[in-house]
């Protein structure tokens, strides 16, 4: 079905953007989630920000619509222990929020996008001296790619996922061992 639908007329001719384009194709893989994914569809094309404000706890947005959601500080370890001075130093942009001294982004369309955390990311965010990037390293694999891991945009193999506890057990020896 997905072949079909690349091979019509319509998506060849199509001046579809970046963002239209794969919806185009997600819409004829999943016919029954058309309406939902309509209804998504003005959030991200033009998703105008109103309003960014910080409590001691979370980061709010609102949009021009009246849409309002928020994101923990302390599910963002370099946000949790920053400083207030540090929370408020913030910049955006039409995709999202940056915090330059910190090397934090969120983007707008994660205050939309909610899924269950992995197991890899409660297990990072109970421990947070744990870290990813030497993690990634020792392993022999991108960091790029242990932060999908860790998000949940991608999923790790049995065999990845073993690999990954087993790097950190071994850690974890080697620490004992001192």
């Amino acid at each position: 079905m997905f072949r079909d639908f690349v091979e019509t007329e319509f998506y060849k001719t199509s001046k579809a953007d970046a963002l239209v384009r794969p919806l185009f194709c997600f819409i004829a893989l999943k016919k029954q989630k058309v309406l939902q994914v309509i209804k998504l569809l003005p959030i991200f094309a033009e998703m105008k920000i109103e309003k960014v404000w910080l409590t001691d706890t979370v980061v709010w947005i609102r949009t021009d619509e009246g849409k309002e959601a928020c994101e923990l500080f302390a599910d963002y370890p370099r946000l949790r222990y920053a400083t207030k001075e540090q929370l408020v130093d913030f910049t955006t942009d039409e995709f999202g929020i940056h915090w330059e001294e910190l090397d934090e982004d969120l983007s707008f369309e994660g205050f939309f996008e909610k899924q269950e955390p992995t197991a890899l990311y409660q297990l990072f965010m109970a421990h947070p001296e744990l870290n990813v990037s030497a993690l990634a390293r020792r392993i022999g694999i991108s960091q790029s790619l242990m932060a999908q891991y860790i998000s949940g945009k991608k999923n790790a193999s049995k065999a990845r996922m073993a690999l990954i506890l087993d790097t950190i057990h071994a850690v974890g020896r080697e620490l004992a061992a001192v």
